[in-house]
């Protein structure tokens, strides 16, 4: 079965802009070797499977939060940027065939990271409405 989750990594690392910063490097929660390079990972923060209609189940409409990770603060920034551009309205089906009937994003917020302070922080806040 499909999940949103599978979508947003495959739809992260299609986005050339993004890729141009961190390749290959999208996680669902913590990877198990933090790589030394820009690198973003996600999780789901707030899961909700409320239908959006009375006569479709098979919907969600999580929150997902988007961290982004870079020693650069102008890449953080600009790696959140092009994130919250792309998802911002989007609409449309993935590649897993996950069909996104409308979603906002917001951010990027961008801090020191509290844990290693060599490292930048950026959050995005992606809110899919979507069946599968």
């Amino acid at each position: 079965m499909a999940t949103i989750e599978d979508a947003l990594t495959t739809y992260l690392v299609s986005l050339a802009s993004v890729a141009a910063y961190v390749g290959t490097d999208v996680f669902h929660c913590a990877p198990y070797q933090l790589p030394d390079t820009d690198y973003i990972r996600y999780q789901i923060i707030n899961p909700s499977n409320e239908p959006y209609s009375f006569v479709t189940s098979d919907t969600a409409q999580p929150e997902i939060q988007i961290d982004i990770f870079s020693k650069n603060d102008a890449n953080c920034l600009a790696i959140g940027n092009l994130i919250a551009s792309a998802l911002n309205r989007f609409t449309g089906t993935l590649a897993t065939g996950i069909n996104v009937i409308f979603s906002t994003a917001s951010g990027p917020m961008v801090m020191r990271d509290a844990s290693d302070e060599q490292w930048w922080h950026g959050i995005v806040y992606w809110n899919p409405e979507y069946e599968r």
